[in-house]
Parts: C-alpha cells; sequence; structure tokens
C-alpha cells in the first residue's frame, strides 16, 4: 500500500460570456529524473482526459512533462481560452509545499540540497500563479484539480533533505473559489489500497472519476460525495482519509447536468411581501424546484404566509443564479418577513450578504433581523457567522438555550472536523461528534427535521453527509474504546510501566500510592509532529515489590481535554511470567551451548536459569531421543529473577560423542514449547 497524492480541487468563478466553450489541460507526470518515479499519475490524467471529453470538454494532454515543455503546453492552453470560458486545470504528480505556497514539479526538478529552496521555487509551478493566469484570460470559471505528493519527494534516508511537510499546504479560497483536497490536514492520502491492486487510478481520483458519472451532483454534493466514498475505502485497509473541501462560491454549480427540456422563458419577482399570496400561474419550468420547497402545514400560522415564503424564496435563487445579487437580496429579506422556522434559506442568505458586505455585514443584517423576528433559525444562521472558537462557542450557546434542534445539531459536529479544527480530532472530539450526529439522525427518524426546511433537498444532503460520517466516527470511536493501555518490563531495578493512549497527548497523570494524588509523568524533549508540543513521558517507574493492584491513569488530549481516568490491572507476577517466556521464546536458538571442557563435554543451560520464572519443566534428549531428562534449574527469585545463584553450576555432563541435544519446555501457563534440537559443539 502506497501513500502518494493530494488533490486539490479550486473552482474560481468570474464573469460568464455568451457562446462560453469548456476546455481543459491535463497533464500526468510519472517519469522523474532525480526524484522518486510515480506509477499512477500518467494513468489519471488519461482517465480524467476521457471523462472530461465527455462531459463536453476539449482536452489539451500532456505526460511527463519537462520544465519547458509544460511551460509551453501551459501556454498553448493558454491561447485556447477566451472570455467567458470554463477552463479545467488538471495535474496529477509531484508537488511541494515552501513557505505557504505549492508548487508543481516538472519531471526534471532537480535533487536539491538541504537549504535549496529558491531552486525548487525556480524550477516548478506555483499554483497561485496558474490561477492568475486563467483569471487574466478572462474566463467565466476556472477549475483545478490538484493530484500531488503528500510525503516530501526530496527526503532521502540518512541524508539531510529540503525541509517540507507531508503534502501540500492549505490553500485559503477567495471569493467565488471551490477547495477539494483529496486528504484532511495532517493525513496521507492512498494511492492504492494493496501492492495487488490493478486499478490505475489512486483511490481519491477513481473515487472522483465515478462521481462525476453522477448527472445533476451539485459542486458540494459532489465533493460530499467523494469524500464519504474515499473515506469508506480508506477505512477498509486502516487508513484514515478524509477529502475536505472549502467552499466559497454562490449559488450551485453542475458539471454534469441532468438532460432537460427547453425551458419557456418567464418572468422573475423581485420583491414579494410576506403576507401575500403566490401568483396563480406558476412557470412550469420552475415546477421542479417549486416541489422541493415544502414545509408541513403545522409548522405555520397560515398557509398564505408560507406560500408567499416559498415563492419569495424560490425567486431568490431564481435572481442569484441570474447574477442579479440585490433582487436576490430583496426576495431573502421578504423570506426572513415571514419569520419561520427554516433554516436553509438563512444560510443561502448570509453567504450572499457575506459576498455582498463582508462578515461584519452579514453580522450586521441579521442581528438587525434578530431585533424584530423570533425564528431560532435566523439564530443559529448569526452564529455561523464567526470564525473558530467563537462560532464553536456560539454554536454550544445556542444548543443550551435551544437543547436538541437539529439542524445545530448537524452544525455543531461539523465544528469537528479536520478542516474546521485544522488538525486530526481528539478521541474525545470525536466522541462529541458523534453523539451530535446520533442526535440529528434519530430526529430525521423521528421526522422532525422536515419542518425546519424550505428546501427538503439541501435537508437530503444534511441527511446523507450525517449517515457517512456517523459511520466513518463510529469506527473510530470504537476502536478506541480500550482507552489507555499500558506494557510492563521488569529489571534489577524494578518495573517499569509503559503508558500507551488511544491518541496524542500533552500530558499523561498517574495516580501515586504514596501521596494518593495524581500526578504528572513530566514532558521529553521530543516534540510530537501531530500536536506541535512535547511529548509527554510515558514511563512509570515501580519497585521490583510493588504489590498487584489497579494502576490508575488519565491523559490531557491535544484539545487539552483530559480524558479518564483509566484503571489498568497490574499483576507482577503474570506480567514477570509472560515477560520471560516472551523472551525465552525470541532466544530460543540459545536456550542450550554445548562446550568440551577438561575432556568433558558440557552442556550450558544459563540462559534458562536467568529466565526461569516463566518455566514449569525443562527437559532433554539425546541424539534423536524424546526430551524426557530433566534439566536442573534454580528456584524463581521473583526479587531478582534475572540473577543465578552462587551456589547453582548452569551446567551439566553428556556422553562423549553425542552428536545432538533436543529440548523442551514446560511453560508455567501450562503450554509446551516445540522441541528444538541443537547440534554438540567440541
Amino acid at each position: 500500500m502506497l501513500l502518494r497524492w493530494l488533490a486539490v480541487f479550486v473552482f474560481v468563478v468570474l464573469p460568464v460570456a455568451a457562446e462560453a466553450k469548456s476546455v481543459a489541460l491535463v497533464i500526468g507526470n510519472n517519469d522523474y529524473e532525480e526524484v522518486p518515479k510515480l506509477m499512477k499519475a500518467v494513468g489519471d490524467a488519461q482517465s480524467m482526459g476521457d471523462e472530461l471529453e465527455r462531459l463536453g470538454f476539449k482536452v489539451f494532454r500532456a505526460v511527463d512533462q519537462n520544465r519547458p515543455q509544460m511551460s509551453k503546453a501551459m501556454s498553448r492552453f493558454e491561447a485556447s481560452l477566451e472570455p467567458g470560458d470554463t477552463a479545467l486545470f488538471f495535474y496529477s504528480g509531484h508537488g511541494f509545499a515552501i513557505d505557504g505556497e505549492n508548487y508543481l514539479l516538472p519531471t526534471d526538478v532537480p535533487e536539491p540540497g538541504p537549504d535549496d529552496s529558491e531552486l525548487i521555487r525556480d524550477a516548478s509551478f506555483p499554483m497561485s500563479r496558474i490561477i492568475e493566469r486563467l483569471q487574466r484570460r478572462g474566463v467565466g470559471s476556472a477549475i483545478l484539480v490538484i493530484d500531488a505528493c503528500r510525503d516530501n519527494p526530496f527526503e532521502q534516508e540518512g541524508k539531510r533533505s529540503l525541509p517540507g511537510q507531508r503534502g501540500l499546504v492549505r490553500m485559503d479560497a477567495p471569493q467565488g473559489v471551490f477547495v477539494l483536497y483529496s486528504a484532511g490536514v495532517g493525513q496521507t492520502a492512498l494511492d492504492r489500497l494493496s501492492d495487488e491492486e490493478p486499478a490505475t487510478n489512486s483511490v481519491f481520483t477513481r473515487v472522483l472519476l465515478k462521481t462525476l458519472d453522477t448527472p445533476g451532483l451539485t459542486l458540494v454534493r459532489l465533493a460530499k460525495e467523494t469524500q464519504l466514498a474515499v473515506r469508506s475505502l480508506a477505512l477498509q485497509v486502516g487508513h484514515e482519509q478524509t477529502p475536505a473541501y472549502y467552499d466559497q462560491i454562490v449559488g450551485d454549480i453542475v458539471l454534469n447536468p441532468e438532460p432537460t427540456a427547453p425551458a419557456q422563458q418567464v418572468p422573475v419577482a423581485t420583491n414579494v411581501p410576506a403576507n401575500t399570496a403566490p401568483p396563480a400561474d406558476k412557470p412550469q419550468d420552475n415546477q421542479s424546484l417549486y416541489a422541493s420547497l415544502s414545509l408541513p402545514p403545522n409548522l405555520l400560522s397560515g398557509a398564505d404566509k408560507l406560500d408567499a415564503a416559498r415563492t419569495a424564496y424560490q425567486n431568490a435563487r431564481q435572481l442569484e443564479a441570474k447574477g442579479d445579487a440585490l433582487g436576490a437580496r430583496k426576495a431573502y429579506l421578504a423570506v426572513a418577513e415571514a419569520d419561520l422556522d427554516v433554516i436553509d434559506p438563512y444560510l443561502r442568505f448570509a453567504t450572499l450578504l457575506r459576498v455582498q458586505d463582508g462578515q461584519s455585514g452579514a453580522r450586521e443584517v441579521l442581528s438587525a433581523l434578530i431585533g424584530r423576528l423570533k425564528s431560532p433559525a435566523l439564530e443559529l444562521a448569526y452564529a455561523l457567522q464567526f470564525d473558530g472558537r467563537e462560532r464553536a462557542n456560539r454554536l454550544r450557546d445556542f444548543l443550551k438555550a435551544h437543547a436538541g434542534y437539529g439542524p445545530a445539531l448537524y452544525l455543531a459536529a461539523q465544528e469537528y472536523g479536520e478542516d474546521r479544527l485544522g488538525r486530526a480530532p481528539t478521541y474525545s472530539e470525536r466522541q462529541r461528534q458523534l453523539e451530535l450526529l446520533d442526535g440529528f439522525l434519530q430526529d430525521e427518524a423521528d421526522g422532525k427535521l422536515t419542518g425546519h426546511f424550505l428546501d427538503q433537498s439541501m435537508l437530503g444532503e444534511w441527511i446523507d453527509t450525517a449517515r457517512g460520517q456517523q459511520t466513518a466516527v463510529k469506527a473510530i470511536v470504537d476502536a478506541g474504546t480500550d482507552g489507555v493501555t499500558a506494557s510492563f518490563m521488569r529489571s534489577n531495578a524494578g518495573w517499569t510501566v509503559t503508558v500507551q493512549t488511544p491518541e496524542p497527548a500533552t500530558a499523561i497523570y498517574w495516580r501515586n500510592p504514596d501521596t494518593g494524588e495524581m500526578t504528572d509523568l513530566g514532558l521529553s524533549d521530543t516534540k510530537d509532529p501531530q500536536t506541535g508540543k512535547p511529548m509527554p513521558n510515558s514511563n512509570i517507574e515501580l519497585p521490583g515489590d510493588f504489590a498487584e493492584s489497579q494502576i490508575e491513569v488519565s491523559y490531557r488530549d491535544a484539545a487539552g481535554i483530559s480524558v479518564g481516568p483509566f484503571d489498568i490491572d497490574f499483576k507482577p507476577d503474570d506480567e514477570l511470567y509472560a515477560q520471560q517466556k516472551k523472551t525465552l521464546e525470541q532466544l530460543r536458538n540459545a536456550w542450550i551451548e554445548t562446550k568440551n571442557s577438561g575432556g568433558k563435554l558440557l552442556v550450558y543451560s544459563t540462559t534458562l536459569a536467568s529466565y526461569n520464572c516463566a518455566i514449569e519443566n525443562v527437559y532433554y534428549g539425546l541424539d534423536g531421543e524424546d526430551p524426557t531428562e530433566a534439566i536442573p534449574l534454580p528456584d524463581c527469585n521473583t526479587d531478582d529473577p534475572n540473577a543465578i545463584p552462587e551456589d547453582f553450576e548452569p551446567y551439566f555432563n553428556i556422553p562423549k560423542g553425542t552428536k545432538r541435544v533436543s529440548v523442551q519446555i514446560d511453560w508455567y501457563d501450562g503450554t509446551s514449547s516445540d522441541v528444538i534440537t541443537y547440534k554438540v559443539k567440541g
């Protein structure tokens, strides 16, 4: 199983021109000259090119490109673009991040020294520059799919290399941009599921291609479907890979539209008062959209109010799709005036406000509405207009005030994703996420969610996403239910208990029996790459005569949350026997040694005597005879288990001329070893 790929799916939306065409450039680089070669990049590019042609793109293809060739391919691609076109750039090959910028590597990229970052900058293609070149052509939309190396392609065992992190860095999507990564922050993406797998595409690319075959998926739905399928496949081989996406696009984008009959031209209202009835004649080409905008009547004070809100919402989305932001804004305000407890209009309205007025402007408008309206959904939409910890805290406070509110359960669960946290979630965070998802899906089973949505298709997307997340998170939570574990090592100095936590920890504690208090084990000098903090010491030192007991342990996770306590059963005799048995099994070729000394043929049993606590009896046989003769050993001394008493002679005589000695151990646990035969030396 190889780890190699990162995909970035960037969608930049610009003004649309008439008679626009769709043009794509696909590049796949396998045959690198000075860095490791790849296996799937060319196949990924070929498959993506075929799929894009099927979707109506004019496709330029280029494989195994050095820098001049890659530059010429880009130039030909750019020359074919005109204002209003859809431009799609697909790259599969090595990539590298330097100081927050992602670079795509041609096949002739040189192998740099540890301080040669400028050499790579000069020899490669920065992604930001590619986006600028496409924007400069005035394309209507520019799509970049980057399937690039997750690991450092310049790293060599035993040598200092150019420093770099695993994979490419996050791209902060500007307005009108959609970014899709093949794996979350800090994750590696699978090239294939096994070495025997015949597939010609990476795991992410094969899923993306299959998902593109489904007509009618919006870009967000495409990302979600791909995300869930990739995560499911990766978990089958014990790997965690969840594609992350970042959406800054207003409206819906569909790469593979469903075939539709020609629509009639209809007028669209820009503002519908909240307490007026809908038009009597509804446009025929809007019936499908209108049918999906439905609420059960028991949530409303009157059908007229509901119909007015539905019509205004329909108009808002149509106006937004046409680029009439002002008209859409007025229509969304008309929906708000109905003061319905429905979440989707407020979320779409907030997105429009952020584009028009920025985040602070969106807060201002929603805050003014909250002063006049009573809808909890409006308060929830307002909470989402903050970032990071502030947004998470506001969602938590909302759920305290509105316990069990279905849409808030789903949205709060999303706060525990890697794209929001900027790191892998802790075990406690995954448990909380699972609780929220369970609550949301229970509301769905109880029929409590439909009333919170005018657009039932958005609810469908949320439910699909929540089910996939629930399955994936539950598998991880269930795998970590054993909590803290420990291993034990006995030496002449006493016992060393090594604590293992199910996730990265920032501190480990144990209850000291001398004080009765939880004691911090302290920090090591090694930094944990997952937390960015010093790794905690994990060893507890105990005296050799420490009695059988339960050792109480807890830890602090990467988010600073205390987890535990956990009770670890410590049975010193059992642990000593198991440790010595394991050691003897590893030393099975050295249980005895034969020597010719003073005319006598001696068998030395020093190894057996040093680990005799694991042995009930041990027998030997000569020249093919069954091992039936006992080998004398001293009694087990648990206070000093590896010591050999001074009065014990760790050898015995066997007849001269003996060729082979066979040995078999009866272990302390009632089992027996295989018969091991040794050739006589001397």
